[in-house]
């Protein structure tokens, strides 16, 4: 990724080469891009892994139904299927 880039998105080449077979470790914090092109997600936290399985099984894990609101739940950010955020949540940070 080129410093200072905002929307990186998988090159066309990436993309055939994991069609292909080819394994892709793809570190990044645009949930986004890891829904539309991950296969399997390992979500981590300091260095600690959170949680490993496709999108679909950790949404359904977490009942909820995007993989940044997965992070949420995990992180403790988010309530589990309620959608509404901890008392600690810390609102400074926005």
């Amino acid at each position: 990724m080129l410093p200072g880039r905002v929307n990186y998105l998988p090159s066309q080449r990436m993309i055939k080469m994991n069609q292909e077979g080819t394994t892709i470790f793809l570190t990044t914090h645009y949930m986004e891009e890891v829904e539309n092109f991950c296969r399997h997600v390992v979500l981590m936290k300091k260095g600690e892994m959170l949680a490993y399985g496709t999108v679909k099984e950790l949404e359904e894990k977490t009942g909820t139904d995007s993989l940044n609101d997965v992070f949420l739940v995990l992180t403790g950010f988010m309530l589990p299927a309620v959608g509404i955020l901890p008392e600690s949540f810390p609102t400074h940070m926005f």
